[in-house]
């Protein structure tokens, strides 16, 4: 119903779709640590093993919303330890394509194809890049979070909002780290997101060299940003 009134208001009242920059939230109090949880970088299985099985402490909370505004909300949180997690541009275009068009959860996400003019379910990989890549529902100024530039979430006005950006494909050494840091001999985190895979294969598989150069240009500011190549 939300999606069917936002389409509407967008087609008949021109009142436009906003970035959405809500992100996950994770509030280690004790150890006072927040974990900024980016769309499509694990955030389900931080959820998981922070939040709900409370593996590594019971003082914590979950803030859904953009992490600028939880900081101006509540500003003694601007002391803690605030670490995220970015992943490669390209395998993230792959883990949304898996799970948002072709596995959508019934419950919610087959909004996107009522709110994005283009959007279909199980649409072909390359279409899919070209929709996000090359028109304005694709784009950053109306983009849904899942799909959203990562630096969005970790950055204002230029400037860096987290003490540390770890990266996905890293995830052993930063989880390590992160453990020290919040004090405890390891961190595990399961896969709660295994529809997000295409038989194992490497992102690389999906893409030929216009396809890549379509997601390099699109996610050109995380790229530069957080160092990744294809």
């Amino acid at each position: 119903v939300k999606a069917i009134y936002k389409r509407g208001a967008r087609d008949f009242l021109g009142i436009s779709y906003v970035p959405d920059i809500k992100s996950v939230n994770i509030l280690l109090h004790d150890q006072k640590v927040i974990i900024c949880g980016i769309p499509k970088v694990a955030t389900t299985s931080f959820i998981k093993e922070f939040v709900y099985k409370k593996n590594y402490g019971s003082n914590v909370e979950l803030h859904s919303e953009s992490l600028v505004n939880l900081l101006n909300r509540k500003p003694k949180l601007r002391a803690y330890y605030k670490i995220a997690f970015v992943r490669n541009p390209w395998a993230r275009v792959l883990s949304l394509y898996n799970s948002k068009i072709c596995n959508p959860n019934p419950h919610f996400v087959k909004s996107f194809f009522i709110k994005y003019k283009g959007l279909y379910y199980g649409m072909p990989f390359s279409d899919f890049v070209h929709w996000l890549c090359e028109t304005e529902e694709g784009s950053d100024s109306i983009a849904d979070r899942h799909w959203l530039s990562q630096y969005h979430f970790i950055t204002k006005n230029g400037d860096l909002l987290v003490d540390h950006v770890a990266k996905f494909e890293s995830m052993s050494d930063e989880l390590g780290e992160l453990a020290k840091v919040i004090g405890c001999e390891k961190i595990s985190l399961g896969n709660y997101s295994l529809k997000t895979s295409m038989a194992n294969n490497p992102y690389t598989h999906a893409y030929d060299d216009h396809l890549t150069c379509l997601v390099a240009l699109r996610y050109s500011d995380d790229i530069a940003l957080f160092n990744y190549k294809f």
